[in-house]
């Protein structure tokens, strides 16, 4: 694989976009252009509203680029999608393909996910001895899971995954899967039951853990990786952010407008057409918000993941059912206390062996051992969105000795970082000191779930306190009355978006009327595919599967037509939803009476210590070091890399956080603040 890594500068116009010779244009970058405001309730702006926008576009200049690069297929996005039919595409005959990443690495939700596959008949489930699983009971477990709540999955895209998604686990397999370690059941199989999302009808998930697991959070990705690296046909250019699809003089969607890492404007054009797979949208708030009727939530995913493909998208036609973007989360999202609104998907699983849940009143208000689905739903109606999972040291024991459940607490809440987010109390008393949850009203829920314990009996939730097959309900057991008692507080946490683009079964982009937008092609997130939920696995093999599928089709695919109009969609998304506040960091009073010398600061980082060192001499920092880091190297690599230079520089510690790098960004300040205060006459 060829690469072309630059340093990321900070993109500060807007740009201007018309597509001349067919007289169509293919979107812009001012609120006036082009564009039907969303009303609150998801609509388009007023028909003179759209006409005005439409007239001031019409005057605006042909676009002119600083250079224009071409190849054989173009692919927006280097996550599981986009590299995935960059293989295709490559098996399929392609001989030069360019793959264009905003960010500096690959992955793109790979990099917030353990990882978890699932697709049936698959070769893992053959070793196994699991040979009854059928196409058909996955598809139906698909659609059910993804129709609950009033979701509408699309039916022919579930049909094709679900026909297509064991063929995408072999093909990882035979491509170096198989060398990886998995977690395993307690009969050895790889093909297990996932305990975090809806249990399958039969064993069909699959979690291979990464061997790089300091750059990898996913194996599948890995694995991708190490593919691509093999491909000189494939070349990812990195920190390189499409803005705009640029319509051919046949109206073919056949090129890219993109903002490179050195501030060009370059026109990426594409024999086969353009793939869009550019992810979801949960790390955009605004839009998110827009649309979505969560309660509290948090979000776990990139600032980068902001849905700017789905407006590249509409600009050329493509739609967008408002009334099917579904957000999906899962009910244990652990917020980040630095920067609150986004977190990560842990949790203590204590209430799987004997804890509870409680929420802001100090009540209980679901099943504990229920399927995801319902605690999600039960979530999203407590107070601030918010829970306590809360349990006693016979609950931790319990769990220690569950392998089923003990995975998030081994890897987090052991460790001093995940200690630091574990309430503790002597007395209920002290509980509500800290909390703010009612002893008095606590300690009844309290004696009535141990009533409950004691009787074996069923309660009002229909929690059942007997031994049974199901394996939310590992252990049963009391709290204990004389404590100490522990707490976590988790969230909704939404790390993905299901609703997107509309697409035929040849993952071609359609309009609203179901025309075809000749030339372009989508994968991945960006499209609608599951309904309300998703399935366990489907995040990752679905964007892997269909990328494969879209690489394979445009290989296959018959000349374009012609004579395509390229319009905005009537209810485009408004331009402003991706506008961004700048996070400047630091506080240079700390810099105004120091001491000269080397001071040391270490914080809590991503997966471990961050250690920064600072240099003082004259007064003004002379150098910043990082002598310890555990950040993900794809999301935090660049705050390591350019922080410590800007900070001497500028002698300057009220800086700009790194764009996708916030938390790292103010990780590293923050440690140099710390070493400020020390170094304080």
């Amino acid at each position: 694989m060829k690469k072309t890594r630059k340093r990321w500068l900070a993109l500060a116009l807007a740009l201007l976009l018309a597509v001349g010779a067919a007289g169509c244009t293919a979107g812009g970058e001012t609120a006036a252009q082009t564009q039907a405001v969303p009303t609150e309730a998801g609509g388009a702006g007023t028909q003179e509203e759209t006409q005005a926008a439409q007239e001031t576009e019409s005057a605006v200049p042909e676009a002119a680029y600083d250079r224009e690069e071409s190849a054989e297929l173009v692919i927006v996005g280097a996550g599981g999608a986009g590299m995935a039919a960059a293989l295709s595409a490559v098996e399929n005959g392609a001989e030069n393909v360019i793959i264009l990443e905003k960010t500096d690495g690959t992955g793109g939700a790979l990099n917030t996910t353990s990882g978890t596959m699932s697709g049936a008949r698959t070769i893992i489930q053959e070793l196994d001895g699991l040979t009854e699983d059928t196409y058909e009971s996955y598809y139906e477990d698909l659609m059910e899971e993804g129709s609950k709540d009033g979701g509408v999955p699309t039916e022919y895209l579930v049909r094709l995954y679900s026909e297509e998604a064991g063929n995408t686990i072999d093909w990882l397999w035979e491509n170096g899967l198989s060398e990886y370690e998995f977690q395993v059941d307690e009969e050895g199989h790889k093909a297990v039951f996932a305990p975090e999302h809806t249990l399958y009808s039969y064993p069909r998930s699959y979690k291979p853990k990464p061997m790089d697991s300091a750059n990898y959070k996913s194996a599948a990705h890995e694995v991708l990786d190490d593919m691509v690296e093999g491909q000189d046909a494939i070349t990812i250019v990195f920190n390189t952010e499409a803005r705009h699809l640029v319509p051919n003089d046949q109206g073919q969607i056949t090129g890219v407008e993109a903002v490179t890492a050195d501030g060009s404007r370059v026109l990426y054009t594409s024999e086969r057409g353009i793939l869009m797979a550019t992810g979801g949208f949960s790390g955009n708030s605004a839009l998110v918000a827009a649309y979505s009727p969560l309660n509290g939530s948090v979000t776990g995913n990139l600032s980068t993941t902001d849905g700017w493909g789905l407006r590249m998208m509409q600009e050329v036609g493509g739609y967008v059912n408002t009334d099917r973007m579904y957000f999906p989360f899962n009910p244990f999202g652990l917020e980040n206390k630095a920067l609150p609104g986004t977190g990560r998907i842990m949790s203590t699983k204590t209430y799987f062996c004997g804890g509870i849940l409680i929420n802001q009143e100090g009540e209980r208000f679901v099943d504990e051992t229920s399927e995801p689905v319902t605690r999600q739903n039960a979530l999203a109606e407590q107070t601030e969105g918010k829970q306590y999972e809360f349990f006693t040291d016979n609950t931790v024991e319990n769990l220690l000795g569950c392998d089923q459940h003990n995975g998030m607490w081994n890897m987090y809440f052991a460790t001093e970082a995940g200690q630091a987010d574990i309430i503790r109390a002597d007395t209920l008393e002290e509980f509500e000191e800290l909390t703010g949850v009612p002893a008095e009203t606590l300690q009844a829920t309290i004696d009535s779930y141990n009533a409950h314990v004691t009787a074996g009996d069923t309660d009002e939730f229909g929690r059942v306190y007997q031994p049974t097959d199901n394996i939310y309900n590992a252990v049963i057991d009391t709290i204990k009355e004389d404590g100490p008692f522990y707490a976590v507080v988790t969230k909704c946490m939404n790390n993905n978006t299901l609703g997107g683009i509309t697409v035929n079964e040849s993952l071609q982009v359609l309009t609203e009327d179901g025309t075809v937008i000749p030339g372009l092609y989508a994968a991945g997130e960006c499209v609608a595919v599951w309904g309300r939920w998703l399935s366990g696995g489907t995040g990752v093999n679905g964007a892997i599967t269909f990328g494969r599928l879209a690489g394979q089709y445009m290989m296959e695919a018959g000349p374009m037509a012609e004579g395509y109009t390229a319009e905005p969609a009537s209810n485009i998304f408004d331009e402003s939803l991706w506008e961004k506040e700048t996070a400047v960091l630091g506080d240079d009073s700390l810099l105004e009476n120091v001491n000269d010398g080397t001071y040391s600061a270490t914080v809590d980082g991503q997966e471990g210590p961050l250690t920064i060192e600072v240099v003082i001499e004259g007064g003004a920092i002379t150098a910043v070091h990082v002598t310890e880091e555990h950040e993900t190297p794809t999301i935090g690599g660049r705050a390591l890399e350019e922080l410590p230079g800007m900070i001497v520089d500028g002698n300057s510690i009220e800086i700009e956080a790194i764009s996708g790098a916030t938390l790292t960004s103010m990780r590293v300040v923050d440690a140099v603040m710390d070493c400020l205060e020390q170094a304080q006459k």
